[in-house]
């Protein structure tokens, strides 16, 4: 039954086929089998092929040589368990997704002009791991000498993938977490109408989507990440926040045009210096007390004990205050620098 829907989707893909221009191509793969073979195991190395292609490549053919037996003893109905039949799809569809890769992204030409740039980024580690550790439970299942003593080599492989990639992967979730700090700014200035390429650009590159969504998600106080902070704007912050008593640590330090009648104001709040802070929401109001500026901190601080923060105005902002997480709007200690 798989087979046949294979066929049938590769039948419908194949009208009016031509070739990616990256990859190989669906010609391609038959022409060169042994390129595209290497190509599939170097995807299937994962972090091991961004060190060296050879050991890539060798890891990668080890692994498929270790699945050879289980596809083998599927198709020939040989009373495999549901668990082992499973576990051998998952390995199958991991290796054609590997080969896809030489389908529309590499080509054996390609792979010898990468020199010393990395053949894989972060991202295309996910099935590779996915494939060494399903791999690793498939040789464990089964049952006889051979397949105990194949558990080895993924065992190994999985757990050297896993841990080398650790560091990367920190590196990756700070970077990510920065990215979507930048995105809640970038939000900011859309319910604001705010007009900065520098931030908003982050969220929707296009100019001319910029320019149709900005005065529609003001005036329906809409948002792009479904959160309150647009059903702030225009309200007296005694009737959103209550104050606490005294004042936090905090500055504005430059307030930069960013539209017709918007600032850019940029910040410090002073905390705690913790290498994952949490985002702090900023509320800026004028001088009668009406909110009219939003923002939040970022990950990247350039001074110590706190977090710098940017946010967005319809003034040159009054006031500043920074949410405490107990939902209490305590205002900045000096309000300009």
């Amino acid at each position: 039954m798989l087979v046949l829907i294979s066929g049938i989707f590769g039948a419908v893909y194949s009208v009016g086929y031509s070739n990616p221009g990256h990859g190989m191509g669906l010609l391609g793969l038959p022409r060169d089998p042994l390129g595209a073979l290497r190509i599939t195991a170097l995807v299937l190395g994962g972090p091991i092929t961004d060190q060296s292609l050879w050991w890539g490549a060798a890891c990668g053919f080890a692994g498929m040589l270790v699945l050879v037996p289980a596809t083998l003893r599927l198709l020939r109905g040989g009373g495999t368990s549901w668990e082992e039949t499973a576990l051998t799809g998952i390995c199958v569809f991991c290796v054609l997704y590997a080969l896809a890769f030489a389908f529309a992204r590499f080509t054996p030409e390609s792979i010898a002009a990468l020199g010393s740039t990395k053949m894989l980024g972060s991202h295309d580690f996910t099935v590779p791991l996915f494939f060494w550790g399903t791999l690793l439970a498939l040789a464990g299942a089964n049952s006889g000498i051979l397949s105990k003593v194949s558990c080895v080599i993924p065992a190994a492989l999985a757990g050297y993938m896993t841990l080398h990639s650790v560091p990367s992967q920190l590196a990756c979730s700070m970077a990510w977490l920065e990215f979507h700090r930048t995105l809640d700014v970038a939000g900011a200035g859309m319910i604001l109408g705010a007009t900065d390429p520098d931030f908003l650009f982050e969220l929707m590159p296009d100019q001319n989507s910029l320019d149709y969504y900005r005065p529609y998600m003001r005036q329906h106080h809409f948002s792009f990440f479904a959160d309150d902070r647009a059903y702030w704007i225009d309200r007296n912050l005694n009737t959103v926040f209550r104050n606490t008593p005294g004042e936090c640590g905090g500055s504005i330090d430059q307030r930069l045009p960013a539209g017709h009648t918007i600032f850019r104001i940029e910040g410090f709040v002073e905390g705690p210096s913790v290498k994952f802070p949490l985002k702090r929401e900023i509320v800026l109001t004028d001088a009668s007390g009406k909110i009219d500026g939003l923002g939040n901190t970022l990950v990247v601080s350039e001074k110590r004990g706190g977090q710098d923060f940017v946010a967005y105005a319809d003034s040159a902002a009054a006031a500043a205050y920074v949410i405490t997480p107990n939902g209490r709007a305590c205002r900045f200690a000096t309000q300009t620098q």
